[in-house]
């Protein structure tokens, strides 16, 4: 690491007291963080998930990179140091540090693997317990725009639309889109094929039932 990558880093260090609160599920901030040193505690719906411990782990990244409310609680599980780069300043900041950008796409990739082989199993046992699968569904409803997708999908499920339909019916933006078919994609629900935008039935009798109950 050179001296303007140091500087950089220095300048984006951010102290947390234990307690406190980094980002809250459901808010719209973008800040990635980079743990330095410390602990922080991940909650989801108020019940503790994770504790991440490890130096350099990357939180608060697919906020970051697709735009999208946090979908968990970070709160300092102790006296912490992070870097905190601004959602203005990320692209600034691994062309600084292009090694730390490698980084973070490596964790990416590892995260939907492990989101992957999680999903592949529940489709495989064809049902999946309703605590099992609530972290997936809550991935549809997440915000206005997922849920008025899901209502979408909901009456057209087993048909083909069109990214221009969608667009167009929905006024759901181009840019929010991508997050959309991300999450019913790897929920099983959405299949892109070429311009054809496939609605599939849920893949597991649990998540059915979750769309099929939802109240709009």
């Amino acid at each position: 690491m050179n001296e303007a990558q140091r500087k950089l880093l220095k300048q984006l260090e951010a102290s947390f007291y234990k307690g406190q609160v980094i980002f809250e599920e459901g808010d719209n901030s973008r800040e990635l963080y980079i743990l330095l040193n410390g602990e922080v505690e991940i909650k989801k719906g108020g019940t503790t998930i994770a504790i991440v411990k490890e130096p350099d782990s990357y939180l608060g990244e697919m906020s970051t990179l697709l735009g999208t409310p946090r979908t968990a609680t970070m709160v300092a599980a102790s006296d912490c140091l992070l870097i905190r780069v601004p959602e203005s300043k990320v692209t600034d900041f691994f062309a600084h540090s292009p090694s730390l950008g490698i980084k973070l796409a490596k964790t990416i990739a590892v995260r939907l693997q492990e989101m992957n082989d999680k999903y592949q199993k529940l489709f495989e046992d064809g049902g999946g317990k309703p605590e099992e699968v609530q972290p997936i569904f809550d991935k549809l409803v997440q915000d206005a725009h997922h849920r008025a997708f899901l209502k979408f999908y909901r009456q057209k499920v087993g048909s083909a639309t069109s990214v221009k339909e969608i667009v167009s019916l929905l006024e759901i933006p181009i840019s929010d889109l991508n997050s959309i078919f991300m999450n019913f994609g790897m929920a099983g629900l959405v299949q892109l094929e070429g311009k054809s935008v496939k609605l599939n039935p849920a893949p597991t009798k649990a998540l059915a039932q979750m769309i099929d109950q939802h109240k709009f």
